[in-house]
């Protein structure tokens, strides 16, 4: 066999290879090309989050914010936090600025004001708290996917009831 013979074969895979590509590389310019565009239509979303049921409107309410399961619900695990006076009627908080995704939200009523989450002698709460979703946990926290709120392109809104 000659030398020709030898090669003609990657040649040929060669060309098939190009012309493949010849014809995906205007679609695949295009599907790109659409999903920027709709990138940049579809801004940042807000939560607002909304506390009800609170027992007095002493001191603040504590907002945490949580993009992963990883660190939730530690205060160093908090993507962003937030604190806002207490009010009996209840109080709003707004997270902006967030792309689309999972995320879970928890509050704590700090009626004495002193920065803390409060626990009694037996390591029960002494202040009032809440998650996303309703979540609720037995003897610990819920998890992450039990709390997750999903935000998409449009703003989300949620309701968060305080648990003395």
């Amino acid at each position: 066999m000659n030398r020709i013979g030898q090669i003609w074969p990657a040649i040929t895979r060669a060309l098939r290879l190009f012309a493949v590509a010849a014809v995906l590389a205007p679609a695949l310019g295009a599907m790109a090309h659409v999903a920027t565009a709709r990138a940049e239509m579809s801004g940042p979303a807000k939560l607002v989050v909304n506390v009800t049921s609170l027992r007095s409107g002493e001191g603040k309410v504590h907002f945490g914010l949580y993009d992963r399961e990883d660190g939730f619900p530690t205060f160093d695990g908090r993507l962003a936090g937030a604190e806002v006076a207490a009010d009996k009627a209840g109080v709003t908080y707004e997270f902006s600025d967030l792309p689309p995704g999972l995320y879970a939200v928890t509050v704590f009523h700090d009626e004495n004001a002193n920065g803390e989450f409060d626990f009694n002698f037996i390591g029960l709460p002494k202040e009032g708290y809440g998650f996303s979703n309703g979540a609720t946990g037995f003897l610990s926290a819920p998890s992450f996917q039990a709390a997750g709120v999903k935000v998409g392109e449009d703003d989300a809104k949620i309701v968060i009831q305080v648990t003395y």
